[in-house]
């Protein structure tokens, strides 16, 4: 209905069907949203991101976020983004994907916040990787 009428072409709209699609699940139906609107922020990428990620689409999820890295220079990953795809990065026990995501972290200084390290610290231990003290 909101790509009927041209209401995707309001970000804050897109944004909001795409986090209520992914909410009920209907992921296809948010990524279509997604595909549609002719401009995204950083709040549209989260949104389907942790929509895949929430929905068991782990792989496209992660997927997404390279896509994400290489499409959009202006956009930068923030405490959002990384949260969402450590655990991501666990339970597909991609240790190699989630030091990726570690070292944006402490390259965008967002290394420092808590529930970065959190996510962090469960990340490595999903994949049997015990970090020690100094390395966050």
């Amino acid at each position: 209905m909101g790509v009927k009428v041209g209401l995707i072409k309001d970000v804050f709209v897109g944004n909001a069907l795409i986090a209520m699609y992914c909410k009920f699940g209907f992921v296809e139906d948010a990524d279509k949203v997604f595909v549609f609107m002719p401009r995204r922020n950083l709040v549209t990428w989260n949104s389907l991101i942790s929509g895949f990620a929430n929905n068991g689409f782990s792989q496209k999820s992660i997927d997404l976020f390279m896509v994400f890295l290489v499409c959009e220079d202006s956009l930068i990953p923030d405490v959002a983004t990384l949260v969402t795809l450590l655990p991501v990065c666990g339970v597909e026990r991609e240790v190699s994907r989630g030091k990726t995501v570690h070292s944006l972290a402490v390259k965008l200084v967002l290394y420092q916040d808590l529930m970065v390290q959190n996510a962090l610290m469960d990340m490595y231990l999903n994949c049997d990787v015990f970090p020690t003290f100094g390395d966050f």
